[in-house]
């Protein structure tokens, strides 16, 4: 099974994406997963601004953690 369809079974689940670039982790709401893409929803800092959108391309992560 490819990672887009694992990633599908968890919609609406808070993930942890880690990219190899070094900045994040990027915790949020599993949102969207596309062919070769994914989106998460991230929470602002309690008291700044509203939430944000984030699509990452599958081949540019290091890896996906599923939180419970």
């Amino acid at each position: 099974m490819d990672l887009e369809n694992r990633l599908r079974q968890f919609i609406g689940r808070t993930v942890q994406v880690v990219v190899p670039q070094g900045s994040g982790p990027f915790e949020g709401q599993l949102v969207s997963v596309t062919n070769g893409a994914f989106t998460i929803q991230t929470a602002p800092p309690p008291g700044y601004g509203t939430s944000s959108l984030l699509t990452f391309f599958i081949r540019n992560i290091s890896y996906v953690r599923i939180l419970a």
